[in-house]
C-alpha cells in the first residue's frame, strides 16, 4: 500500500492534535481525574511515563498547571482508583483496536459504576483506535461526540503507535505537549 502524500499526513496530524488540545483546554476546567483504559499495550503508559512528572498524580493541580491528574486504569487497580475520584469530575480515555480481557472488564466495572449513579458515561469519554472495529459500539450513532473520536492510522503496531493519538493524548490532556 503507498503511503499517503507527507504535506497531507502533516495536514492530518496537525488537525488531529488541535482537536486534542481543544478537548484538553475543555477537560481542563471540567474534570479532576482522567481514567486512561487501554493504552499500556500501545505505548500510552510508557510515553506519558518519559514525558510526564514522574510523580505527576501526587503533585497539587497548581504544580500540574491546572491540569487532571492521570490514571492507567485495567482490572487489578480500577476498583482502588474508582474509590478515590469523584466520578461527575472524571473523564474517561478508551485506547485501542481491541481492548484486552483486563481493560475489558475494568470498562463493564466503569459502565456499572456510572449507570448506578445514573450519570451518563459517554458524554466523558475520548476514544482513540480504529473506529471501525472494537470501538465501533461507542463511535456508532453519536454515543461519542466526533470532536471526542481519534483515530490510530492504520498499519501502525502496538510500538509504533506510541506516535500517534494512542500515545498523545494523554500527554495533551497533562498539558504536556
Amino acid at each position: 500500500k503507498a503511503l499517503k502524500n507527507p504535506e497531507q499526513l502533516s495536514k492530518e496530524r496537525e488537525k488531529e492534535i488541535d482537536k486534542m488540545a481543544s478537548l484538553a483546554e475543555e477537560w481542563k476546567d471540567k474534570y479532576d481525574d482522567i481514567l486512561i483504559i487501554g493504552g499500556e499495550e500501545s505505548g500510552s503508559r510508557m510515553a506519558f511515563t518519559a514525558l510526564a512528572e514522574e510523580k505527576w498524580n501526587n503533585l497539587s493541580k497548581s504544580e500540574r498547571g491546572g491540569f487532571p491528574k492521570i490514571h492507567f486504569v485495567n482490572i487489578d487497580n480500577v476498583t482502588e482508583i474508582a474509590g478515590a475520584i469523584n466520578p461527575e469530575k472524571t473523564g474517561i480515555v478508551v485506547i485501542g483496536d481491541s481492548i484486552s480481557r483486563s481493560n475489558l472488564a475494568a470498562w463493564g466495572f466503569l459502565q456499572k459504576e456510572y449507570s448506578n449513579r445514573n450519570m451518563p458515561i459517554t458524554s466523558r469519554i475520548a476514544i482513540v483506535g480504529n473506529l471501525k472495529d472494537t470501538l465501533l459500539p461507542l463511535s456508532e450513532g453519536g454515543a461519542v461526540p466526533f470532536e471526542n473520536q481519534f483515530s490510530i492510522p492504520e498499519g501502525l503496531g502496538d510500538m509504533d503507535s506510541f506516535f500517534s493519538a494512542a500515545g498523545l493524548l494523554p500527554l495533551v490532556l497533562a498539558g504536556k505537549i
